[in-house]
């Protein structure tokens, strides 16, 4: 009888060795096929703006801060250049423009081979400092005023105040750029954008 109890103990304990043996080589197997995914894996980080205040977005439009917020991204990628950034620059900013009508990315497309030219042949290179904003939530449009400094090679300097317009639109979750203007004291009068 005690032989019969010591087969049945042994056999109950070679069953629980197999079935501990089996889930560890399982658990062995599955960390290495783990392992090598996460080592294949590839991760995208996306970094938005800061944000430094309430944004908001609805059917009528996104809010000043939006607005102001990604204006204050896009305008050194427009303005803050020299001839060795200029197509670097270019292709930061194709990221962020509207392709809801190909004039947009045209217009653009035309006032970097612009501005290339000039660059090139004056030595030029320019930076924007902002002042202030006037936006229009509905319209989705932003006025920078500030000052542009312009450098022509090792000699030259000038300094004025300008005014640039651009507008934007809602697409697919993002905030597009879609015109960029240099404007004049006549166009200032007629946008009529609420003050900051």
């Amino acid at each position: 009888m005690e032989i019969n109890i010591q087969k049945h103990n042994i056999a109950s304990v070679s069953k629980q060795r197999n079935l501990f043996l089996g889930i560890s080589i399982v658990s062995i197997l599955s960390c290495f096929l783990l392992s090598f995914k996460i080592s294949t894996m590839e991760q995208t980080t996306i970094l938005t703006p800061g944000v430094n205040q309430k944004m908001t977005i609805s059917n009528t439009g996104v809010s000043r801060s939006y607005l102001e917020e990604v204006s204050t991204m896009l305008l050194p990628l427009l303005l803050d250049l020299d001839f060795d950034s200029i197509d670097w620059k270019r292709e930061r900013l194709f990221e962020h423009v509207s392709s809801s009508d190909p004039v947009y990315l045209k217009n653009l497309g035309a006032y970097f081979a612009k501005i290339k030219e000039q660059y090139q042949v004056f030595n030029l290179s320019t930076h924007f400092g902002c002042k202030g904003y006037r936006t229009d939530s509905q319209k989705m449009q932003v006025i920078a005023s500030g000052i542009l400094a312009s450098h022509f090679g090792a000699e030259g300097f000038e300094k004025k105040t300008v005014h640039y317009g651009l507008s934007f639109e809602w697409v697919a979750g993002k905030l597009l750029l879609k015109e960029f203007k240099l404007l004049s004291e006549e166009d200032l009068k007629t946008e009529g954008l609420e003050d900051v």
